[in-house]
């Protein structure tokens, strides 16, 4: 089995071990986030691939494309009843393992809500517990604004049908 074919099975199963079987040992996961964050190594790249796995629901990848050095996967699902696309561009070494993946979210609300969950449990994880509840403060005005925006706000801009 292929590394891209472990980390698509290890995503849908939400299998922590088989997800990080694709990663070579000194691999960098590149957040969707912002050019600022990067999972440096298996034990960095795990915390977020288990809160990943806990908070995407129905992760079922629909394509995986490339060459044996440079591969594209894509997966749909939920996040907090959102629905959520993600893409992710891994680039393999020598052994076939994943060196380096940049990912990519959409849409808008998606990365939202990812962002939510996301921050507040990497604290935690990190026992920072008063970061988590200011992170979940801070973003939750965003959160509204993107709802809301995604609502209401699409209709101004979007073609009027008959």
């Amino acid at each position: 089995m292929t590394a891209t074919e472990r980390y698509r099975e290890g995503g849908e199963k939400a299998d922590l071990d088989l997800v990080l079987s694709a990663f070579a040992e000194d691999a960098v996961l590149i957040s969707p986030l912002t050019d600022r964050v990067r999972f440096t190594g298996k034990a960095e790249i795990a915390e977020i691939v288990q809160v990943a796995l806990g908070r995407i629901e129905g992760m079922r990848f629909h394509t995986d494309v490339g060459d044996e050095r440079t591969r594209t996967l894509v997966y749909a699902g939920r996040i907090n009843g959102v629905a959520i696309e993600e893409s992710a561009l891994a680039r393999l070494d020598d052994d076939g393992l994943i060196r380096e993946m940049t990912l990519f979210v959409r849409p808008l609300p998606a990365l939202v809500e990812l962002m939510g969950a996301f921050g507040p449990d990497l604290a935690r994880a990190h026992g920072r517990k008063s970061a988590a509840r200011a992170l979940g403060v801070l973003i939750k005005p965003l959160i509204g604004m993107v709802r809301s925006g995604d609502r209401f706000g699409l209709r101004l801009v979007t073609p009027r049908r008959r």
